[in-house]
This record gives C-alpha cells, structure tokens and sequence, in this order.
C-alpha cells in the first residue's frame, strides 16, 4: 500500500489488475508486480515483453521465498 500511496503522491493513478493483458498494459506506462503467486504463461510473458520494448517500464519484486512463480519471466530477461 505504501508504494501505491506514493505513485498516487506523485500524479500516477494506482489500479489492480486481476488480469494481465495486452490489452490493459497498452494502457499503462508502468506496471508493478509484487510476489506473483503462480507464474506468468507464454502469453503475458509476450505482452510484457511488447510492454516493455513499446516504452513502457515493468517493475517485478519478489523475495527468494517468493521467487519460483517470477523465474520463467526473469529467465527471458537474464543475459
């Protein structure tokens, strides 16, 4: 909440999204994930991909513990 709290401070609008989409992100200009709890299929891992080579800025955070759900995202991403 206190990161949603401080992007509101600072002009942005704060939403959950139950459901990531193509669609919804072409709306965003930034996108938090926080501890995602089952991972991402083949076809977000692709919208966010398109999220973030259209401009846009993807934000994941997870702690170790909550990390398994994150790795196949990451794994596209590690050079």
């Amino acid at each position: 909440m206190g990161l949603s709290m401080t992007l509101m401070r600072n002009g942005y609008l704060t939403l959950m999204m139950p459901e990531l989409t193509r669609e919804r992100l072409e709306r965003a200009a930034l996108v938090v994930s926080i501890a995602p709890s089952r991972e991402f299929s083949a076809k977000e891992r692709f919208a966010i991909r398109q999220f973030i080579e259209n401009g846009g800025i993807f934000i994941l955070t997870a702690g170790y513990d909550k990390s398994r759900a994150s790795r196949s995202l990451l794994a596209e991403y590690y050079i």
